[in-house]
Formats: structure tokens, C-alpha cells, sequence
């Protein structure tokens, strides 16, 4: 068995994803998503589903905090950054939730402690500024790309309003289920 091979097998046994198949425009500076489903498993057990056609801008470092060594889209952990970019633009789970995914993922990618502790901390900070500039369309929109379903994942079994809620949240504003 390769090096891959055995890094790919370790990578499922922990449930750390892939990162989803796309490319970078940099006119726009986003990730596009080409390949027609990618899939990460939750803390929570749910599988979150991202369709063709979803964009991410990788990690958003307000600019005062940017040095040249910013991962904006660091390969290694893209797939952490591209989680919590599609649980933000969706709102299907509450804020702290996708902060806790974010923050999950990051260990998983052999952050250490410390920095991932930093990222998540930024994101709990700064986060709140993203989320209120949400509109109903904005989140409407971000929904046609994402869902999140029990695992395993069929479309019987898919979330309803309310049904994700993480350390006592309240579910998200405009929290409704999109189906394909």
C-alpha cells in the first residue's frame, strides 16, 4: 500500500475529509465547485451534502491580520474553511455550530492546539459580522448548494427546522430544509 493510500485510509477512519474538486477564479478570488456532490460528516453525525456550483473564498483574514504567510487557501486544510464558508451562507445549523465544525476540523488537519484554538477564536470574534449581513435571499441562495442530512444520508430522513441544535442554541434564522 502507498504512502496515499495509507494518509486516504486514515483520512476516512477519522472522518476527515477530501478537499471538494473545484477551481479558483482569481478575478472573484473564490473556490467554484465542479464535481456534482461532495459530503463531510459533522460532529452531530449529520452529513453535510455540497452541490456543484458552490463557492467558498477559503479563509477570510480581515486585512488588518494578513501577512504574507495567510492560508487563504491552504490545500491542507481547505476542506475546514470550505465547511464553515457552507454552513455560514446557508445558516441550516446555528453560528456556534459551524464555529465548532470549523474549530474540529482544524484539529483533524493536525493544527496544532494553539492555532486552531486562534482560527476558532477569529471566527467566534469576527464571525458575527458576516452572519448579520445575511438576507433572506442571501441564505436562500446558499441554500441551493447545501443540505445536511442523517447519516446515512438518504432524502427520507433529511433535517427539518430546528432539528440541529448544538450546546443550547436556538436553530437558525430561516432554518428550512432545500431538497433536490
Amino acid at each position: 500500500m502507498s504512502e496515499k493510500q495509507v494518509i486516504q485510509r486514515i483520512k476516512k477512519q477519522l472522518d476527515i475529509p477530501e478537499s471538494p474538486v473545484g477551481k479558483f477564479v482569481s478575478s472573484s478570488g473564490q473556490f467554484i465547485q465542479t464535481e456534482d456532490r461532495w459530503e463531510c460528516q459533522m460532529l452531530s453525525g449529520h452529513t453535510l451534502i455540497v452541490m456543484k456550483g458552490a463557492t467558498s473564498d477559503g479563509y477570510s483574514i480581515p486585512w488588518l491580520m494578513q501577512t504574507p504567510f495567510s492560508p487563504r487557501l491552504d490545500s491542507r486544510s481547505f476542506p475546514a474553511a470550505y465547511v464553515h464558508d457552507q454552513l455560514y451562507v446557508s445558516e441550516i445549523v446555528p453560528r456556534i455550530t459551524a464555529d465548532m465544525e470549523f474549530h474540529r476540523l482544524m484539529l483533524a488537519f493536525k493544527y496544532t492546539k494553539f492555532k486552531a484554538w486562534m482560527y476558532y477564536r477569529a471566527v467566534r470574534l469576527f464571525g458575527w459580522n458576516v452572519w448579520r449581513k445575511h438576507t433572506r435571499e442571501s441564505v436562500a441562495k446558499g441554500r441551493l448548494y447545501v443540505n445536511l442530512c442523517c447519516s446515512p444520508c438518504s432524502p427520507r430522513k433529511k433535517l427539518q427546522h430546528g432539528d440541529v441544535n448544538n450546546a443550547g442554541d436556538k436553530p437558525a434564522k430561516h432554518a428550512h430544509t432545500y431538497t433536490h
